[in-house]
């Protein structure tokens, strides 16, 4: 499940051995990413790169928390390590949409390079229903679909966590970690997206538990 709602309903998307990317949003994370710069064949070729030297980059800004990045929006203020990058086709007033190869996508639907991955946040306001209700309904149909039994805290609120796989037959499978979140009168929505069976998934995992951690609610 993947893509995002930028006109009114804000919501996220996820990644795995390739992500089928479009730069329309939709309200859920169908395992099609947030968009980006879908171009050239070379272009591609760097996404990759960058992709490649995330497990260095990685070591290093777990030495030096100082070098975190700090982006408030719809109520929120977050850090994120510097191997991530903020995607600059996504509007200021859209999600916060994050990856790991300077949002180089391919031409053959926007996918994303192996080894690559996403993390989006977004926000919905006045949402109908309760955070599980909405939750069951949003991944629906995901394949491995596991919810969490105990909720626990992020920006000092309750919030519940599940996993899940999207597959795409004969193509790619998506692995998704999806974080909802109500606060104030909205639903917060965070999203991790890798290749399933990437290597790097545990180094994802660590980076998207760090920036959860760091949530602070301004509103």
């Amino acid at each position: 499940m993947s893509t995002i709602l930028l006109c009114g309903l804000l919501l996220l998307c996820p990644p795995a051995q390739g992500g089928v990317a479009v730069t329309e949003f939709s309200g859920s994370n169908d395992g099609l990413t947030s968009g980006g710069q879908v171009g050239t064949s070379g272009g591609f070729a760097a996404g990759e790169a960058a992709a490649a030297q995330f497990s260095k980059r990685h070591q290093q800004h777990a030495s030096d928390p100082k070098r975190l990045q700090n982006i408030q929006r719809f109520g929120l203020t977050l850090s994120y390590p510097p191997d991530w990058q903020l995607n600059p086709t996504v509007p200021k007033e859209g999600p916060i949409a994050l990856n790991t190869f300077e949002s180089h996508y391919s031409e053959r639907g926007g996918h994303f390079p192996n080894h690559g991955a996403e993390i989006d946040v977004s926000y919905l306001p006045k949402p109908a229903g309760q955070v599980p209700q909405i939750m069951t309904t949003d991944l629906k149909g995901s394949a491995d679909l596991k919810i969490d039994d105990l909720p626990f805290l992020v920006g000092g609120d309750k919030a519940m966590r599940a996993s899940y796989a999207d597959s795409f037959p004969g193509y790619i499978t998506h692995q998704t970690v999806a974080v909802y979140l109500e606060h104030g009168s909205g639903l917060y929505k965070f999203f991790l997206t890798y290749h399933k069976g990437e290597a790097l998934g545990p180094e994802f995992v660590a980076d998207f538990e760090q920036i959860l951690k760091s949530v602070r609610f301004s509103q």
